[in-house]
């Protein structure tokens, strides 16, 4: 009796689907693409930055800032990377003055010409 009781529920209820968590996965995942794209229309439709806007933001990120820490560390970085080369090739030896001299003036050199060139009034005028 209970056989056909079941077999009855099975058949009576048939019709009804009931989504199955892969289903759920797959609308959770199409409703998330909509709403990426539909995102990306309302950017792409948005107005190209002003000149103003570009310099705000650069003030808001304190992009000078930036530039200049990164010149620090990279004076900072060459100038030990070129002490560690020189004291290798001299094999621990001391070095003279004029090599301390020559090396202190190449390293100033090239960090007049890097701070010259990644100056931020330089880079700003790449973007606006």
């Amino acid at each position: 009796m209970r056989a056909v009781r079941d077999q009855w529920r099975v058949h009576d209820f048939a019709f009804v689907s009931v989504p199955n968590h892969h289903t759920l996965q797959i609308l959770m995942k199409t409703i998330l693409c909509a709403v990426v794209l539909f995102c990306f229309v309302l950017i792409g439709q948005a107005a190209p930055p002003s000149d103003q806007s570009i310099s705000q933001m650069m003030t808001a990120l304190q992009i000078e800032k930036m530039v200049d820490q990164f010149l620090t560390q990279m004076d900072t970085g060459m100038k030990t990377g070129m002490e560690q080369s020189l004291q290798q090739s001299l094999h621990g030896k001391e070095a003279t003055a004029a090599q301390k001299t020559a090396m202190e003036n190449f390293r100033q050199k090239i960090n007049g010409t890097m701070k010259e060139e990644l100056s931020f009034g330089k880079l700003k005028d790449l973007y606006l």
